[in-house]
């Protein structure tokens, strides 16, 4: 990398992304806020939702098998 890479261009590569490297330095941030968010939101609160939604089904199967064989 030369001095002549802006900071701009820097990011831009690191993220992977080629319409990012003509952008603006605003919106390669927000740019990244956004993807930061995103990728939070899929890790952590989706990761708990299908673990709860997992418990509440399993619940449900074994309430449902005692009323069958009830």
């Amino acid at each position: 990398m030369s001095h002549r890479d802006s900071t701009t261009d820097q990011i831009a590569r690191q993220v992977e992304d080629p319409g990012l490297k003509h952008s603006s330095p605003t919106h390669v941030g927000l740019e990244l806020s956004i993807r930061h968010a995103a990728e939070f939101f899929a890790f952590y609160v989706c990761r708990f939702v299908l673990a709860d939604l997992g418990t509440l089904l399993d619940k449900y199967v074994k309430r449902g098998t005692e009323w069958v064989l009830a």
